[in-house]
């Protein structure tokens, strides 16, 4: 796990604090055991900070901080709420979720999803711009296909256009404290995700149940801010069989033959044929899916009113496993999800309504009010 913190390396650090303000500050040491010396109102004090990780203190007067060894400063995190903001705009990135597939075995997989967002709009049309994540992200995040903003591939490398301003961006600029809770970490190197503050990568490890606690965990621990939340998790998405074990319960309730069958298989996730145990793994894992979302999102209900926070949820791409003959734009593979609950967003149910991946920025920027540029 990395958690990356936009920041400065410094060997001593003074925060000027105006009377009635407060921040966070998050600190990195470089070296283990490193100490820091705090000076505030004529009293010194030490801390051992931690080597490659972040510790955080509240400032609410003027402090200065100072260490023999580098250490790496994020910007202080300035506490307070605005009428203008929403206390918690939330983005949750569901990476693998068909909706082809939700919606022919009607709904049953998702009872908590279906209750949670039948009081905002489910788009039950809504498609991907690209099959698999790494360029999916970028055409969310951009609101541009791929061959505008030229993510089609991560072996090339290049950043996108300044001029290309995201979501994280569009957040920033407003004002919220804006972090990737969960991610790939897919990104950081051409650009899509810039605008955050934090980063926390977990390359391909990303339970849902953990991003669940992260999230809660996190509102909770900066509840005096209006914070941006992107978090990424993949339950649903189906590898091979010979690259990676399924679900413990997929495992252990398929007849032998149907356990084996496909132990060979070295195919990338959209190249998958249709078998029987990958369609019992992504049926497994929809239902934990929603089994943790319904943690959170009773957490939601019973802490925020519903004009004090917006959820979008979506996902980057379906999977082939449903499809005898699958080919990239197939409804179960292209078929996405995207829902959306929350103050001045109105409460229709379900929605038959074409959209696709690109149209989530200009969606995001109506729900929470910033500009969209011309491209």
């Amino acid at each position: 796990t990395f958690d990356l913190w936009r920041s400065t390396v410094q060997h001593e650090l003074e925060i000027p604090c105006v009377p009635g303000e407060a921040y966070i500050l998050p600190i990195a040491g470089t070296e283990p055991t490193q100490q820091f010396d705090f000076s505030m109102g004529g009293r010194t004090f030490f801390e051992r900070g931690g080597q490659n990780r972040y510790l955080f203190y509240r400032v609410e007067e003027p402090v200065r901080i100072r260490s023999e060894h580098p250490f790496a400063a994020a910007r202080p995190i300035h506490l307070g709420h605005s009428p203008k903001r929403k206390k918690l705009v939330l983005n949750i990135l569901v990476d693998a979720l068909s909706w082809g597939a939700v919606k022919e075995f009607q709904y049953t997989d998702m009872p908590n999803l279906m209750r949670f967002f039948s009081k905002g709009i489910i788009f039950n049309n809504h498609f991907s711009a690209a099959e698999y994540t790494y360029p999916s992200l970028a055409s969310i995040e951009t609101g541009m296909y791929l061959h505008h903003n030229q993510v089609f591939n991560e072996v090339f490398g290049q950043e996108i256009d300044p001029s290309y301003v995201t979501i994280s961006e569009r957040m920033k600029e407003l004002g919220y404290l804006c972090v990737n809770v969960m991610g790939e970490g897919d990104g950081i190197y051409n650009g899509v995700t810039r605008g955050f503050d934090r980063i926390i990568v977990d390359a391909t490890y990303l339970p849902g149940y953990e991003a669940v606690e992260r999230t809660i965990c996190h509102i909770e621990a900066f509840d005096e801010c209006d914070q941006f939340l992107w978090v990424h998790f993949a339950d649903p998405h189906v590898y091979s069989a010979g690259v990676q074990a399924p679900p413990t319960h997929t495992q252990t309730h398929i007849p032998l033959e149907q356990r084996l069958d496909g132990s060979g298989d070295q195919e990338t996730s959209v190249n998958l044929p249709s078998r029987p145990i990958y369609i019992a793994a992504n049926r497994q894992n929809i239902q934990n899916t929603d089994r943790v979302l319904g943690v959170l999102f009773e957490y939601l209900e019973k802490r925020f009113s519903d004009d004090e926070y917006i959820v979008h949820l979506y996902s980057d791409h379906g999977v082939p496993v449903y499809e005898t003959e699958p080919y990239l734009t197939s409804e179960k593979q292209a078929g996405a999800a995207l829902m959306m609950r929350g103050g001045g967003i109105p409460a229709l149910g379900i929605v038959e309504e074409l959209t696709s991946g690109v149209d989530i920025y200009n969606i995001v920027a109506h729900n929470v009010g910033f500009p969209v540029g011309e491209n």
